[in-house]
């Protein structure tokens, strides 16, 4: 054994106190937030759907993070009827993303993006003053206790507010990466 190498492996531990989530533990709450969000824009897409206006086509892909590997994914492609053109794609990119605890993509027929991000409840804009170490001081409540939700982002930072998940903004954000 090198002692070297053993030093730099013990300082490779969590120095927040705070045991590291399980792997699978976060895979399947991201999984589950994944179904949440699908569910939500089913529930919005409906009145649509109904009427064949819309049609929501959800489907299986697989994504890769570093520290879960690869895995398989729910997605879903919202197609307008009347034009083939006129499809806008929903890729999950992964629960390890910076300043979030997930993000999907909105990919317009164009390439214009707009983010969807599962960050805390009072989160306002990217950079909102959430660490880690927040959740150790006594007035705030356990990592495993803060309230996650999914909010819409039109821009990138630093320019990023955030908007409620609503049935209109979330439509506000289909036609924006509709337009050509």
């Amino acid at each position: 054994m090198y002692k070297n190498f053993d030093d730099f492996l013990d300082q490779q531990q969590p120095k927040s106190g705070l045991p590291p989530m399980g792997l699978q533990q976060r895979k399947d709450e991201w999984l589950d937030a994944l179904e949440s969000l699908y569910s939500k824009i089913e529930s919005i897409l409906k009145p649509y759907t109904d009427k064949q206006r819309i049609t929501f086509l959800p489907f299986q892909s697989d994504i890769t993070e570093e520290q879960l590997g690869s895995y398989s994914v729910r997605t879903a492609r919202i197609v307008l009827q009347g034009d083939c053109n006129s499809q806008v794609t929903l890729n999950p990119i992964g629960t390890f993303v910076i300043g979030a605890r997930g993000r999907v993509d909105m990919v317009g027929p164009t390439g214009k993006t707009v983010k969807l991000l599962r960050v805390t409840k009072d989160a306002t804009k990217a950079g909102s003053k959430f660490k880690v170490n927040d959740a150790l001081l006594n007035d705030s409540p356990p990592i495993n206790e803060i309230e996650w939700v999914w909010k819409i982002a039109f821009y990138n930072p630093p320019d990023l507010p955030y908007l409620e998940l609503t049935d209109g903004n979330f439509l506000e954000a289909l036609m924006f990466v509709m337009e050509r």
